[in-house]
């Protein structure tokens, strides 16, 4: 195929006319296939051998393949790029964060490190459910805020050994200071966490019962007209200005 231009030059008409042929140049190989997008040795594959597009791991701290391999400036081979996020660390989730094949590794205060599994969050100062957070949901555990201290009586576990009050005896029955023998109160915390009073006591006092009321080990002692005081024993009622039976009455129903 021809094809003709005519110029016009200053005041004349000058026609060029070029020869055009419709056939392919043949690849002509430039040598050894280079990383360029290009087909260097003319086998019909662009960058063959080089993994153009492949998922890498940049050189950053963690081992997952977050970058692209891309082609170099002098097309001699790849390197990763948009490796992001990079630096990756391992966090307590029962996952591989890194990518290096261990899960939540060498973590302290994580019930998942080093092979470890979850469980039930306890207020013992490491994270037990590993979701990343210690002790978190437990409202009367000091390490949900802030970190062991020395335990005291506050309804809190302060030293964070999964037992509240632990050593203060709270809730166990107890003698106040009144005249009687008789536990029938309650352990309670003092209000400055440092100990512990005895709470809700009722005064017991012996009466003519044959019954050890006020705890002392003793049986109605003391206990004027009562037939059971110091070491008596009940007995029918007669008219003698004394509680016979031991119910609490003198010469009743006489």
């Amino acid at each position: 195929m021809n094809v003709t231009v005519r110029l016009v030059i200053g005041i004349g008409l000058v026609s060029l006319t070029w020869a055009c042929s419709s056939a392919i140049v043949p690849c002509q190989p430039t040598g050894e296939e280079l990383c360029n997008k290009l087909d260097d040795d003319c086998d019909g594959q662009t960058d063959e051998g080089f993994s153009v597009g492949e998922p890498c791991d940049g050189p950053d701290s963690d081992q997952c393949a977050n970058g692209v391999l891309a082609c170099t400036e002098d097309g001699t081979g790849t390197e990763c790029i948009d490796d992001e996020p990079s630096d990756i660390t391992e966090v307590c989730n029962n996952e591989d964060d890194d990518c290096d094949g261990q899960t939540d590794e060498e973590l302290e205060r994580c019930a998942c490190s080093n092979g470890g599994s979850p469980g039930s969050e306890t207020c013992n100062d490491t994270d037990d459910d590993c979701n990343g957070q210690v002790d978190d949901g437990l409202s009367a555990c000091q390490c949900t805020d802030g970190e062991p201290g020395q335990e005291l009586c506050d309804g809190i576990d302060n030293d964070c050994n999964g037992i509240v009050d632990d050593g203060f005896d709270v809730g166990q029955p107890c003698d106040g200071p009144d005249p009687d023998s008789c536990a029938n109160g309650t352990l309670t915390c003092t209000a400055d966490g440092t100990g512990t009073e005895c709470t809700g006591e009722e005064l017991r006092e012996e009466t003519c019962n044959n019954i050890d009321d006020d705890c002392d080990g003793e049986t109605d002692e003391g206990l004027d007209r009562c037939a059971c005081s110091n070491g008596g024993s009940p007995g029918s009622e007669t008219c003698n200005d004394t509680d016979d039976d031991c119910n609490g009455q003198v010469d009743d129903g006489l």
